[in-house]
């Protein structure tokens, strides 16, 4: 009678230890913030991968079983708005608090949000897949890193100029898209790519050129026929072309440059934008594409044939299609997420972030994507990366890559399994090939040598040509040498070869047609878009394709074509996704909380002038690291002196030293501009940005008004300046205590109350361009007084001349100053107000 009870308790007993066992265990809650529409994969690769950890794979867990991990899957959408907001729903539903760390996002904007509003409480963030530059910034993204290298030299960058330098190739072409991820690569190959290398080898660019995209995000298959009828393709062009752009825009491209039958022998190369994707190419078929392309090393060692074994029986235990190779960027999510959990369980206090991210970066394991192991910023070190070839297209159309080698981030880090034998080119096809074709097209041959007649006639006409210089040569000799002497002197010149204005996007304002509009009359609107009005300092968390100015965010298209067509109807508002926008007031308002932001409405154009002045040249858009500086209009026959370059691309900073035609210059400025105020579109006729490609190197006779403008004077630098190193670029030299730090002193303290004033240091500026630019310029002046009637005593000169100036300015601009001079584009705003 007494056993039955006994027992009872015993399994009451055995029951309650279980379950408290299970509720004691520490649990570990990540936020997993993924493109799950594009990599409709990863909802399975990291349920499982969660799984495996937690049932004691690869023992990330301790060995009692006192941990287990959790996870919370949200879709980014690749959208910077929706993987913010997705963060804050999962920190709502974990009571308000921060999850213990944060995996994602796919593409490179939204990861930089997550990473800024999760790193204000120092969550530790880890994304599989996002590659730009920008995140290696450690000090403005701490809590950050990825098992992955950026975009540039130390990654994709670095790989592909490896292999270029494996090939024996120099010389490329570069297309690209307007994106940011498209520019940012392309600037990160130039900087890396262009100019000599210890004399070893010398990479050049032969040619650029950019798809712009439709508002849509797609291409214009005519606005591709024409960039690629402009690329070159006679004697000495490149016949490589790099591709950084996205799989999509690569597709387009592609197929129009087949069905155009362009440049068939091209060499496309590409990144992890488009290289490894199953891009379908019907019109491809029976072909040999030839494409190269690099991806993210794709493991296939024996830690990866164990995960991938596990995969599958998860998968088939619960009815799913079994994966036969894991996708790109499935192995890094893999690792992600092995390494955060490895980190949160190695720290001793999962709340502190810092604590986290060191233990995180000290990690080194075997992963499923390679040999994993960060560096001092949370990238991964050393990173590897498969070399694929396109080698044919399937019947159902879809690119076969083949995996040809791999690549380190060094020259000489290159490895191709079979030589260049296992490479396939278009055109060449698959021949087993001893050499790879040259990256440049052969010149052609030098003429055969004219006949003795018209050898005869060149030297009679040569003759006469020295019995000419003989007579008029001397007269000439000695003021041609001093030109020689002057042009070789005056540092960074360029003339202008045409007319040419600055590219300016124009916003043309029709918020007021709003309050001003008829009963009747129809508006043409054009390309109207509306934004409203974001918090400042928030801009961040959207997307820059989405940004309109300051602190403006476009609507999507749905919305604004149901805001538009509601304005045109003359409708008093307008209700979308639960806001009302009011016509009159130009407003939004939350329809919930009541909250309101203003609304914009305008049209973006490009000026109309520039495209009706047809002997004019127009630059291109300015870069977008540029954008917001000043740019320059130019007369042709004007001299410009630059002060500051880019190695790797066209753009140049200068100032005239020789205006021909002020007047002209000033209505350039006004067609630029058409009707914006030239400080807000920041276009002078004096000094700015300009493209070297609508210049010229300067002939000494380009120079004589120098010559006529200076007398006897000459160019001579300040006797206090020390040995300029390189012409091109401004040097910033301390001063010691002595006299020239005296003089300056002396005159700063002369108007301020030196009791309450310490200089804490003078620093020397020596730009040799702006000197003189400025040099010119004085004595020019002072040579035109000295010839005036009365002319000024040498000793009256001295009042043409403002020796001493101070200016304030923020820390922010003071290098763009050294280098460039003042320029009103770097005021502030309430400069400007």
């Amino acid at each position: 009678m007494k056993s039955p009870p006994n027992t009872l308790l015993l399994f009451v007993f055995i029951w309650s230890a279980l379950g408290q066992n299970e509720t004691n265990k520490t649990v570990i809650n990540l936020a997993v913030i993924y493109d799950t529409d594009v990599y409709d994969w990863s909802p399975d690769i990291i349920d499982a991968t969660v799984s495996f950890i937690n049932e004691g794979m690869w023992d990330v867990l301790p060995s009692n079983s006192t941990h287990r991990v959790e996870y919370h899957l949200e879709n980014s959408k690749c959208d910077p708005t929706t993987a913010v907001r997705a963060w804050w729903k999962l920190r709502t539903a974990n009571g308000g608090k921060p999850l213990d760390g944060l995996i994602g996002a796919r593409c490179s904007g939204p990861s930089v949000s997550l990473a800024r509003i999760s790193g204000l409480e120092h969550v530790p963030h880890l994304s599989p897949s996002s590659t730009s530059a920008v995140l290696s910034n450690d000090e403005e993204f701490p809590f950050f890193g990825r098992p992955l290298a950026p975009d540039d030299e130390r990654g994709e960058v670095g790989a592909i100029i490896a292999l270029l330098r494996e090939f024996g190739w120099s010389s490329v072409t570069i297309l690209g898209t307007d994106t940011t991820y498209s520019e940012d690569w392309a600037n990160s190959f130039r900087k890396a790519w262009v100019g000599d290398h210890d004399g070893r080898w010398k990479g050049s660019v032969a040619y650029s050129d950019t798809f712009r995209l439709r508002p849509d995000g797609g291409i214009d298959p005519e606005s591709i026929r024409q960039t690629l009828r402009g690329i070159p393709s006679g004697p000495g062009s490149s016949r490589v072309i790099l591709f950084p752009v996205h799989s999509q825009h690569a597709h387009a491209v592609l197929e129009e440059a087949a069905k155009t039958h362009f440049q068939p022998d091209s060499i496309w190369i590409g990144g992890n934008g488009w290289a490894p994707r199953e891009i379908q190419q019907d019109w491809n078929i029976g072909r040999v594409p030839g494409y190269i392309g690099v991806a993210p090393f794709l493991n296939r060692d024996e830690v990866y044939n164990e995960f991938l074994k596990k995969l599958n029986d998860w998968q088939s235990a619960r009815g799913k299609v079994e994966t036969k190779d894991l996708p790109p960027f499935a192995r890094e999510t893999v690792d992600a997420i092995r390494a955060m959990v490895q980190a949160l369980v190695n720290s001793n206090n999962r709340s502190d972030g810092r604590n986290v991210v060191t233990h995180l970066r000290q990690l080194e394991f075997d992963g499923v994507s390679g040999h994993v192991e960060f560096d001092d910023i949370g990238d991964r070190k050393n990173p590897l990366y498969t070399i694929l070839n396109a080698h044919s297209v399937s019947d159902s159309g879809l690119i076969q890559w083949n995996d040809i080698g791999f690549a380190g981030t060094d020259i000489r880090s290159v490895t191709i399994y079979d030589k260049f034998e296992s490479i396939c080119f278009a055109e060449v096809g698959c021949k087993n090939l001893k050499d790879v074709p040259p990256d440049t097209y052969p010149e052609l041959p030098s003429p055969t040598p004219v006949w003795r007649s018209v050898v005869i006639v060149t030297s009679i006409v040569s003759v006469l040509g020295v019995c000419f210089a003989l007579r008029s040569g001397h007269k000439n000799k000695k003021a041609k040498k001093e030109l020689e002497v002057l042009r070789a002197s005056v540092a960074g010149t360029r003339t202008a070869e045409s007319d040419y204005i600055p590219r300016v996007i124009k916003p043309v304002d029709l918020e007021n047609q709003a309050l001003r509009r008829g009963s009747s009359q129809n508006i043409d609107v054009g390309s109207a878009q509306w934004m409203w009005q974001e918090s400042k300092g928030l801009e961040h968390l959207h997307d820059v394709s989405k940004q309109f100015g300051n602190h403006w965010i476009l609507y999507d298209d749905k919305s604004n074509q149901e805001l538009e067509s509601a304005f045109q109807r003359k409708n008093k508002s307008c209700e979308i996704d639960g806001y009302e926008v009011n016509f009159t007031l130009m407003k939004q308002r939350n329809m919930k909380t009541e909250f309101e932001r203003k609304v914009h409405r305008v049209v973006t154009q490009i000026s109309s002038s520039q495209i009706d002045v047809s002997d004019v040249a127009v630059g291109e858009i300015l870069p977008r690291d540029l954008k917001g500086e000043a740019q320059m209009v130019l007369v042709k026959g004007d001299v410009i002196q630059i002060s500051k370059s880019r190695p790797y691309d066209e753009w140049r900073f200068g100032t005239k030293v020789h205006a021909v035609d002020e007047e002209k210059a000033r209505e350039l400025v006004a067609v630029a501009c058409d009707g914006m105020d030239p400080d807000t579109a920041n276009v002078f006729h004096d000094s700015g940005w300009f493209q070297l490609s609508n210049t010229r190197m300067p002939t000494a006779e380009d120079l004589q008004f120098i010559k006529d403008n200076i007398g006897n004077a000459t160019l001579a630098l300040p006797p206090t300046w020390t040995k300029i190193i390189d012409p091109c670029v401004a040097e910033r030299h301390q001063l010691p205590a002595g006299e020239e730090r005296d003089l300056v002193e002396s005159a700063f303290l002369e108007h301020m109350d030196s009791t309450r004033t310490r200089v804490v240091s003078v620093e020397r500026v020596q730009n040799l361009a702006m000197w003189q630019s400025y040099d010119v310029k004085l004595k020019t002046i002072c040579h035109r007084e000295l010839k005036s009637n009365p002319p000024y005593e040498e000793a009256q000169l001295a009042q043409f001349e403002r020796k001493w100036l101070f200016h304030g300015t923020n820390i922010e601009v003071i290098d763009k100053i050294v280098q460039q001079g003042f320029n009103r584009s770097y005021c502030g705003e309430s400069f400007r107000s």
